[in-house]
């Protein structure tokens, strides 16, 4: 069984959204972004090469960037919306369900028919050393269109908080969504990813050229 346990959350948010005469109430945070599953086996070393050995544990968790995000946001006291894809395996439901039972909304987290969920395996030795693999799955299929879903939900949150586990595509129509609507916005660059440059990151740029601008990951 899949289980995650945590204490009370405290009642404030934080220093996270600026202090307006709103404050008074409970900060409200969307999070889109991914959702894994992690895979974690302990093992004395790792194996060679067409080599099989044993391990000494495993543990199964629930992850991912945005799912953490969520957790976090959660845990300080915030309403939190999570708008996420998962895949059609017995790993997406269990997703769903243990968002609800931490008090997430999970109205936007949808099965993906045909795909799997996002997994992480995790390897271990007993120094610390680890190796990781992140099959993104049904987080590869959040696209604009699911932003664009989730519209009249978002609209009505003070945060949106994004992370590079989910299509750039997406990140960057998320970015503009926030700034259109005047709503604050957050984007941890995570995992890095090599088809962004620090022009993009900051602003929309353009050359000589008249190339076409790139997308801009620039926040209010």
């Amino acid at each position: 069984m899949l289980t995650l346990t945590h204490p009370n959350p405290p009642p404030r948010l934080g220093s996270l959204l600026p202090e307006t005469n709103h404050m008074s109430k409970t900060p409200r945070i969307a999070v889109i972004g991914s959702a894994n599953i992690d895979l974690t086996t302990f093992s004395d070393r790792f194996p060679n090469a067409g080599e099989t050995i044993f391990g000494q544990k495993f543990d199964l968790g629930f992850g991912g960037k945005g799912a953490n995000q969520a957790v976090a946001s959660r845990l300080c006291g915030a309403d939190v919306f999570m708008v996420a894809r998962v895949g059609s395996d017995l790993f997406g439901p269990a997703t769903i369900e243990n968002f609800k039972k931490l008090g997430i909304d999970a109205t936007h987290v949808k099965q993906i028919e045909g795909a799997s969920s996002g997994v992480a395996p995790i390897f271990v030795e007993p120094n610390g050393q680890n190796r990781i693999f992140v099959v993104k799955g049904a987080n590869d299929l959040l696209k604009p269109a699911d932003v664009d879903a989730a519209a009249d939900l978002l609209k009505t949150v003070d945060c949106m908080v994004m992370q590079f586990e989910i299509p750039l595509e997406t990140v960057y129509y998320s970015v503009q969504f926030a700034r259109k609507n005047k709503i604050r916005c957050i984007v941890n660059p995570a995992p890095r990813n090599p088809s962004t440059s620090k022009p993009s990151m900051a602003s929309t740029t353009s050359s000589p050229t008249k190339a076409k601008p790139k997308p801009s990951l620039a926040c209010q």
